[in-house]
């Protein structure tokens, strides 16, 4: 009888546990699936893990509005051009995304497309092929016909070998285009069918968690790279949304169970 009855006792405790768990997962599974919806791709979101986002102008506590390292981003698929604002056409508009003009895209740098990288959009060149000539378009700025590829406020100076987007780290001195020492350049333009996709929103802190499992796992050194202020914010997160969370229902069995201890 005894069994029996906290068997009847913890039931609904064990039953209620099982159903806020049920709930959580039914939102995670919403939340991912609305998500994938709207970036029209899999997987709809991507990790930052460096630091060439940064901005150290940021007055806002946790960096929330630019992206930072341990932040989660959502990547929406493009199917053309004109999809991506520039920094030069968001200049003339006004248009800001994370701290500066013009929108953030996701690229690949690799042929085996392994590596990614998610810079801003300066400014979209255009390649044409004139009898034995070849010159450059870049129509926000109303250069056409050009010799070279010349953006005098970021420096830089090249006569890339296709169409694609000038891009830059907001925390990076050079666009990714700038010669090297040896003259030539490390990145060509980044081509329509390199763009996985642009960044529309952020969701700040939670990756670092996966930033600290690849530390332990992979002896990486990834959170070196994760700012203070985002870090102690990350910390403050854990212990609201899950540490909280848990001691409340171990602390609400342990007195459910004295209770029933008591009446037998």
């Amino acid at each position: 009888m005894v069994s029996f009855k906290l068997f009847k006792i913890e039931h609904p405790t064990t039953l209620t546990f099982f159903k806020d768990v049920a709930l959580i997962a039914l939102i995670i599974i919403i939340l991912l699936s609305s998500t994938t919806v709207f970036a029209r791709q899999w997987p709809p979101i991507w990790l930052v893990s460096g630091e060439s986002m940064f901005h150290e102008d940021n007055n806002g506590f946790g960096n929330i509005g630019t992206l930072d390292a341990g932040d989660i981003v959502i990547v929406q698929k493009i199917t053309t051009v004109s999809d991506v604002v520039t920094y030069y056409q968001a200049k003339q508009t006004g248009y800001v995304t994370y701290g500066m003009p013009g929108d953030v895209i996701l690229f690949k740098v690799s042929s085996n497309g392994c590596n990614r990288v998610l810079h801003r959009a300066i400014a979209y060149v255009e390649l044409n092929y004139t009898h034995d000539y070849v010159t450059y378009d870049i129509p926000e700025l109303g250069y056409f016909g050009n010799a070279t590829v010349h953006l005098d406020e970021f420096n830089l100076t090249i006569h890339p070998k296709v169409s694609g987007f000038i891009t830059k780290g907001d925390a990076n001195a050079y666009c990714d285009q700038s010669l090297s020492e040896d003259g030539l350049s490390e990145l060509q333009p980044i081509e329509l069918e390199n763009i996985i996709g642009v960044a529309r929103g952020e969701i700040p802190w939670i990756g670092i968690t996966k930033i600290l499992i690849d530390d332990s796992l992979y002896g990486n050194h990834g959170i070196s790279h994760v700012s203070p202020e985002c870090f102690t914010m990350y910390l403050v997160f854990v212990v609201l949304v899950v540490f909280i969370p848990i001691m409340y229902y171990i602390c609400s069995f342990v007195k459910k169970k004295q209770k029933t201890l008591k009446k037998t």
